[in-house]
């Protein structure tokens, strides 16, 4: 009869520690839960018990701490996203029908320690335990093996006690012995003081127990070192409380009736796949049996005709089960043979391999082989075949990219891992093919890519099921997809810049930060590195003696933070500040822009940046190698590195701006009578604001008021509280209080809509923009105060920001990139999106004619109940641009 005992909570630990945060789809934790039913299932299919019962921990003292008061006194708090998951680990358990024990008093492993005793004196019982704690190694004996995890929840080493004895050098029985020496650190187990691992294990294999070393100390005869025996005796009395607190007791009370008959094996039950269906675990379904298997007989029947895991679905083993096709011909022969089905396609580097969905054959090859009719008709087939064939995608901007300039992008793109991955889990950083791989398969282990390949249509099947449970079908298919290849021709375009011009401002802006250095040098009295924070901190606090009130302390070390945000908070107190915060802006532009981008220009004159679609929780683009959207607007320096983005002769730059647009989708998401009718008739909003909130007539709202009315109509989508408002317009914070409540009374659909969607976004767990994009916000349930208001922050900001630049833009992208292409003439050029703007190079002769098409696209991407408004600017480069008149 064979026995598996779970030791509950050290496998929760362990698996919460293992695997990534995962959540229901609630937007509960449940990554804990989720790898302790892997193991259960992998325990169940390798181990075949006929008997599994679990231990756990209760809350309160126990025996050893009346033994020692101090013991895992330095255990740090469970966090909160585990501990709300062990009630889900009871209903686990109670769904496979696995009895869980305990008892008052004692731990989890003295329950194991009584289960395994009472269970050896029976004589038929083969056991096993199945732990994340080394300490059970203890009671390894010859009817009793100890399953320890080794690494994450993946890897497991099976201890019998020669094992035991091979790892420590000597038998189960004398790890307390050898606890009772070096301590355990992790239990706050003290041992003796000095005693390490090698002088304990040394002495252990040389005399044995405690008590045998302790005698050969007593008797004198010069076994044991001189320094060695002084630590001993001063640590006699910590090296036999330790024993007794690292000795797994076995007199816990526990009652073994529960084995009276075998438990109903609920691993095929509906039960069980209703739960795991509850809480997401899509893959686990996959390794359920179907049939109920009382002993092991039957079920090494039923595995015979199981379907296995995903994870042990057939996969090249190695490259040389990859074909290589490095001839046209062999190209089309392989697309040939699977014509008519889908075909998928991932780039890695300068090498794409094609997957055949009806044979899981893998092909890689150089992309240069497909090449337009102008070469072989081999390679203008295996380019046909390939437009004609239904393409799921990893990455399909990456793929366009290789492509497009050989004239073989597919026309039909039916479905893209990477980015089904991002929409299911938008927040995440890491969207590589192998983690994504391992998430849906729910593994643990390092996965080689060239494997992974095995595993590409199954798991396009996962990502498939939880992009129609979540109902995101329309935006991967009808936003994300489609903009992967306009964005490919936005990066391969590029946009021209003016590498002269930057060297120049470089030496200018040389000179501004060396004049401004000596500037703070005098105010400071001394010389000093101004990008050292210590150096600064003490300069600003302790020689000139500025007030730290209100500024905020660094994360480590508490140190007064010396960011440019909490700079900002000491502005006009001293002059030095507003010279610090001049040297910060010229140093990063000079870094960061003028010295940088020079380096980044292509051979054809040109930098072409990256766009990357799976960098925001909110949808929003992201720009990198360059950053070309963090390029500042405002400044006159800011304007000079715009500046060196020009047209070529004959062709002028095109900015095309949405107008408020974020306040647009406010006012369309709140129903907001007075936003609406204001957009409606063209009013400045702003003006609006500061005439209601001011009681002042319209005509009368001066200049100052609008400013702090803007600030607030922006910072209302922000979640901007009052103290906020006050550092950011200069008021009172009682007065920005006022001006807030004053803002919710006369905007009443604002609060509400703000109202609403922090309690949906508390129900679900997630928020929604207007096409459903789903942002999850597990911060919501954080323990942590500061932690939840962010929460809150986002939950209100998402659904604005990502249908303002997370939907709307990217649709508009996609009609314009339309509407290029059809044009058939190369006139026309989209070069970069911008948070609310798009970029475009014009030839001179055909502005007139295109902007108000281009113009007409953007404001129809999407309907609102308030009108879309685009502001077009026009010049030779892109910091000198005019504005263009509405008919134009």
């Amino acid at each position: 009869m064979k026995i598996l005992i779970l030791d509950t909570y050290a496998i929760l630990h362990r698996a919460f520690h293992a695997l990534p945060p995962l959540t229901t789809p609630e937007g509960e934790p449940i990554n804990a839960v989720y790898g302790f039913a892997s193991i259960l299932l992998r325990m169940r299919r390798e181990l075949k018990p006929d008997y599994i019962v679990a231990a756990r921990d209760l809350a309160g003292k126990t025996v050893r701490h009346e033994a020692y008061r101090e013991y895992k006194a330095q255990r740090p708090e469970t966090p909160a996203d585990l501990e709300s998951q062990f009630a889900k680990l009871d209903i686990l358990l109670k769904a496979f029908g696995i009895p869980l024990l305990s008892a008052p008093g004692f731990e989890a492993d003295d329950v194991i320690g009584a289960i395994t005793q009472k269970l050896a004196a029976r004589g038929d019982a083969e056991i096993v335990i199945v732990t994340g704690d080394a300490d059970m190694l203890q009671l390894a004996g010859p009817s009793v093996m100890v399953m320890a995890m080794k690494k994450g929840i993946s890897e497991f080493v099976l201890y019998d006690p020669a094992a035991v004895r091979e790892r420590f050098g000597f038998a189960p029985e004398a790890l307390p012995d050898y606890k009772g020496l070096r301590g355990d650190p992790s239990d706050n187990i003290p041992g003796v003081k000095g005693i390490g691992d090698k002088t304990a294990s040394a002495l252990i294999q040389k005399f044995g127990t405690l008590e045998d070393i302790y005698a050969a100390l007593k008797g004198g005869e010069g076994a044991i070192s001189k320094s060695v025996a002084e630590k001993l005796q001063q640590g006699r009395d910590k090296a036999f409380l330790s024993r007794q607190l690292a000795t797994i007791r076995k007199d816990a009370p526990v009652d073994l009736d529960v084995l009276s008959s075998a438990p109903e094996n609920a691993e095929g039950d509906a039960g069980v796949r209703d739960l795991f269906q509850k809480w997401g675990f899509t893959s686990l379904l996959k390794r359920l049996s179907a049939v109920s298997v009382p002993d092991a007989a039957q079920q090494n029947s039923a595995n015979a005709g199981r379907t296995p895991p995903l994870w042990e679905a057939s996969a090249p083993a190695s490259n040389s089960a990859i074909l290589n096709l490095n001839t046209a011909e062999r190209m089309c022969g392989f697309l040939e043979a699977g014509r008519g089905k889908e075909i998928g396609l991932i780039g890695d580097g300068a090498t794409l391999f094609l997957i055949r969905v009806d044979d899981n054959a893998i092909a890689e090859c150089d992309p240069a082989l497909f090449r337009n009719a102008r070469h072989s008709d081999a390679e203008a087939c295996a380019g046909r075949l390939l437009r004609e064939s239904s393409v799921v995608a990893y990455d399909t901007k990456a793929l366009a990219r290789l492509l497009l300039a050989r004239g073989a992008m597919p026309e039909r793109v039916g479905f893209d891992l990477m980015l089904a991955a991002y929409l299911l889990a938008a927040g995440d950083r890491d969207f590589s093919y192998t983690r994504i791989v391992r998430t849906a398969l729910r593994r643990s282990d390092d996965l080689v890519f060239r494997d992974a390949l095995g595993h590409f249509f199954s798991v396009r099947h996962i990502l498939e099921a939880g992009i129609a449970d979540q109902n995101l079908g329309r935006v991967l298919h009808e936003i994300e997809i489609p903009l992967a290849p306009a964005l490919a021709r936005m990066e391969a375009a590029g946009i021209s810049i003016d590498a002269a011009f930057l060297e120049k401002l470089s030496g200018e802006l040389s000179g501004k930060i060396g004049a401004v250095t000596a500037e703070i040098y005098a105010l400071a009295g001394e010389e000093f590195n101004i990008n050292s924070p210590a150096q600064l901190g003490r300069i600003l606090f302790e020689r000139l003696g500025l007030s730290r009130v209100g500024v905020r302390r660094t994360p480590k070390g508490g140190a007064v933070s010396t960011r440019a945000s909490e700079l900002e908070k000491l502005a006009g107190v001293h002059p030095i500040i507003e010279k610090l915060l001049q040297y910060r802006e010229w140093s990063k532009l000079k870094s960061t822009y003028v010295d940088a981008l020079p380096r980044l220009i292509a051979a054809d004159g040109r930098l072409h940046t990256t766009f990357v679609q799976t960098g925001t929780a909110t949808g929003r683009l992201s720009s990198v190698n360059p950053n070309l959207q963090n390029i500042p607007i405002l400044g006159a320096v800011g304007r000079e590195v715009r500046r060196a983005f020009f047209a070529p002769p004959g062709w002028s730059i095109v900015s095309c701006d949405y107008s408020q647009v974020e306040l647009r989708v406010a006012a369309h998401l709140a129903r907001d009578e007075k936003m609406i009718a204001a957009f409606r008739r063209g009013t400045d909003i702003h003006r609006l604001t500061a005439s209601e909130v001011f009681n002042v007539p319209f005509e009368a709202v001066t200049g100052e008021q609008r400013r702090a009315a803007k600030t607030l109509n922006f910072g209302i989508l922000y979640g901007m509280g009052p103290n906020a408002l006050a550092q950011s317009t200069g008021m009172g914070r009682d007065e920005a209080e006022r001006f807030i409540e004053e803002y919710f009374h006369d905007f009443s659909g604002v609060r509400a809509f703000l109202d609403k969607t922090k309690q949906s976004a508390y129900e679900k767990g997630y928020v929604e923009t207007i096409s459903g994009r789903r942002r999850r916000i597990p911060e919501l349930f954080s323990s942590n105060g500061r932690a939840r208001s962010e929460a809150e922050r986002m939950a209100i900001n998402t659904p604005i920001q990502g249908s303002a630049t997370g939907d709307i833009i990217k649709i508009a992208m996609i009609r314009v990139d339309n509407w290029i292409r059809q044009r058939g003439i190369d006139d026309v050029r989209l070069l970069l999106q911008v948070h609310d703007e798009l970029v475009f190079e014009v030839q001179d002769d055909v502005v007139a004619a295109v902007i108000p098409e281009i113009r007409r696209t953007m404001e129809g991407a999407m309907e609102l109940v308030v009108p879309l408004v685009v502001d077009v600017k026009i010049g030779k480069n892109w910091g000198e641009l005019e504005t263009m008149k509405y008919g134009i």
